[in-house]
């Protein structure tokens, strides 16, 4: 994530990468978050909606949790 500047520098697409993939518990990623392939609602899959996100939304000016909310149902099953 923090390769791409527009994702690093945006505070509401890490707080909502955080609410998905983060175990606050295990201070660790999710077990299979992040897998080598893009499938439906992994890390690599979220980095592609939220560049598209960048094309209809500010989402500079969004919470962690106005992001989640746009997500679609495939990233339901990696929230808490």
């Amino acid at each position: 994530m923090t390769s791409r500047l527009y994702i690093a520098a945006n505070g509401g697409l890490i707080e909502a990468a955080a609410e998905l993939y983060w175990d606050a518990q295990a201070k660790a990623p999710k077990r299979g978050a992040a897998p080598n392939e893009r499938k439906p609602g992994t890390l690599r899959r979220f980095i592609d909606v939220a560049e598209h996100f960048d094309v209809t939304y500010d989402t500079f000016s969004m919470t962690g949790d106005q992001v989640v909310s746009l997500l679609p149902a495939e990233f339901n099953s990696w929230l808490s």
